[in-house]
This record gives C-alpha cells, sequence and structure tokens, in this order.
C-alpha cells in the first residue's frame, strides 16, 4: 500500500496531502464503471454547484433546476432571481473575499470588504474560469486560449499572492486549447473540462490522465457530490453525465 505524506508543492504554496508517486486514473475512476446520463432538457447549463445534501443545483444563468440527490432532475418553482446566480468566472471565499475574472482587461478582481483591487499576471492571456483549492489557499485560473491552469496564492487577509502557471495541459500539436471549467475534489485532484476530455492533476500539477468525454456536446459545467459524494458531473449539451470516482466531494473535509 503507497503512504500518504506532507510535502510543500512549491515555495510559498500550502502543505497538503499528496501521494509520493504518480496518481494514475485507475486510482482516480472506479474501475467498470463509465459515464451515465444523469439528467437531459436543460438548455444553456453555465454552472453546476454540488451540495452536502447531495443535491446537485444547475445554473442557466440563474440557479434553474436541482438534480435532487445527483439524479432526480427537479424545475424550480421559485422565481430565479431569489437567488443569486453562480459561474465559473467568480469565486467567493468562506472569509468572504470574492475572486471575479474580467476576460476583456485579462485581470482578476479581487474585493473584500469595501476594498477592492485588480491582479493581472503577466503572461496570462485568455483567462476563463477560475476555482478555489479546497482549503481556500489558493486560486486556479483556467484559459480560454492557453496551455496551461494557474495557481495564485490567497493570503490569509484574502489578497491574492504569488501566482504562475502550474499545470500543464495536454495539447494537440502546435494547439492551445480552451478550458471551459474546473473543479477539485477533498484529496485535491482538479478536474478541467477541455476539448480532449477532462484532464486530472494531482497535487503536484502532474497529469495523470484524461477522462474520455461522455459526448460529442462540449462540456459547460462540472461538480463533484451526489448522495455519496462521489460521483463526478459534467454538462454538456443539454444532458448532464455522472461517473463515480474513488475521490469524495471538497465540502466532505472537515473545517
Amino acid at each position: 500500500m503507497k503512504k500518504a505524506m506532507l510535502v510543500v508543492v512549491f515555495t510559498g504554496f500550502s502543505v497538503v496531502p499528496l501521494w509520493g508517486q504518480d496518481i494514475p486514473l485507475a486510482k482516480i475512476l472506479v474501475a467498470r464503471e463509465g459515464w451515465h446520463e444523469a439528467a437531459k432538457g436543460v438548455k444553456g447549463i453555465t454552472f453546476l454547484d454540488a451540495e452536502p445534501s447531495g443535491d446537485v443545483a444547475i445554473y442557466t444563468g440563474e440557479r434553474t433546476h436541482v438534480l435532487r440527490s445527483g439524479d432526480k432532475l427537479e424545475k424550480l418553482r421559485l422565481p430565479p432571481a431569489i437567488i443569486p446566480p453562480k459561474d465559473y468566472q467568480t469565486v467567493k471565499t468562506r472569509a468572504g473575499a470574492r475572486y471575479q475574472l474580467d476576460k476583456d482587461r485579462k485581470v482578476v478582481e479581487v474585493s473584500i470588504g469595501k476594498k477592492k483591487v485588480v491582479l493581472k499576471l503577466p503572461g496570462l492571456r485568455a483567462p476563463n474560469c477560475l476555482a478555489s483549492w479546497p482549503d481556500e489557499g489558493h486560486l486556479v485560473i483556467g484559459e480560454s486560449d492557453g496551455a496551461y491552469l494557474w495557481a495564485v496564492r490567497i493570503e490569509k487577509d484574502g489578497s491574492l499572492g504569488p501566482g504562475d502557471r502550474y499545470y500543464s495541459l495536454r495539447v494537440r500539436k502546435g494547439e492551445r486549447l480552451p478550458v471551459t471549467a474546473i473543479t477539485m475534489d477533498a484529496s485535491y485532484l482538479l478536474y478541467a473540462c477541455t476539448p480532449l476530455g477532462v484532464q486530472v492533476f494531482d497535487p503536484t500539477g502532474r497529469l495523470s490522465g484524461v477522462i474520455a468525454m461522455p459526448s460529442k456536446e462540449t462540456m459547460t459545467a462540472i461538480t463533484i457530490g451526489g448522495a455519496k459524494a462521489d460521483t463526478l458531473f459534467v454538462a454538456a449539451g443539454d444532458r448532464i453525465w455522472a461517473r463515480r470516482i474513488m475521490g469524495k466531494a471538497a465540502y466532505t473535509i472537515k473545517k
């Protein structure tokens, strides 16, 4: 059995549990199980939000549907505007900090209380989506035209510290590819939706492998949750697809 150990990912980054060796997809996915259709008929899905209850909230701009226990689709009766919209361009922390992409200016806007600042990273070409580490110690940025995912340290006061290219994407030779949505599990594995499939990275930034796309439709949203908090959900077209993984949703970590 492999033993877990604690290491510093790189200078200035948090200490997180890592395996001593590469983590192959065989240890991430449940054997002999593939994608299955969890829901269909929801057009324009922009965000999936797994909840500790086992439900998965579905956003098409605003929150419009819920996948109860990860497999029973329900359309909300309340006006969607009552619930604030969510997307992959905004991250809010438990401490109240808010990070939002400004794609036109290619910056991250940081709001901490009444204070607002802008972070511009040299080399960040086309920021497209955001996610945070489970401990909210780092912000991950995906691009619509890049070969990497960026990791930026979140300081204790919510401000953003050093950041750089950290996860190296698998790309076709001579091409850059868009990352449309990203999420992380409780073991700090990162899952990124790309045209090649769902690319999975270990906590050190190494690529573990690429999970085949569930359909030919572009994947627009991703999350981890469900009744046992062990299901990967992606939205593609008007459908939501699901498959079990060995890991657990980030919300299962005891704070």
